[in-house]
């Protein structure tokens, strides 16, 4: 694997594993937005390994692009991605100071979770083809 796809790779497996941490600690809002950069860093991967370069830190954007270039992900993988990016996007404070679209709790927190790993299983599986 390349150096940079790995060093991608290893930042989406401290990412993951910080989600996991906050998770258990009740710190649901760092819990997506970790599981959301850990789905993100493995997709960046892919990029990397091929030497594309990449323009987005969207999951969702990244996908299409895969899909593109003939990575084509599932559509369980598309739909985690589409999730994670509307989580971590429901999370951001809006121009005017407004809290957060929507609170986070421990279900969505776990979804985010699921999500991350189903996008690490499909980038896992093409970076080991």
């Amino acid at each position: 694997m390349r150096r940079k796809a790995q060093a991608w790779i290893s930042a989406s497996n401290r990412e993951e594993s910080m989600a996991r941490v906050l998770s258990r600690a009740g710190f649901h809002e760092g819990t997506v937005l970790h599981a959301h950069r850990a789905a993100s860093g493995s997709l960046i991967a892919v990029f990397e390994q091929n030497g594309w370069a990449h323009m987005s830190n969207r999951c969702a954007d990244l996908c299409a692009a895969l899909d593109a270039r003939e990575i084509v992900p599932t559509a369980d993988v598309v739909r985690a991605a589409q999730a994670l990016d509307r989580q971590a996007e429901d999370l951001h404070v809006d121009a005017s100071g407004a809290d957060p679209a929507r609170p986070c709790d421990a279900r969505a927190a776990a979804d985010a979770l699921d999500r991350a790993k189903c996008v690490r299983a499909f980038v896992n599986a093409t970076l080991s083809k």
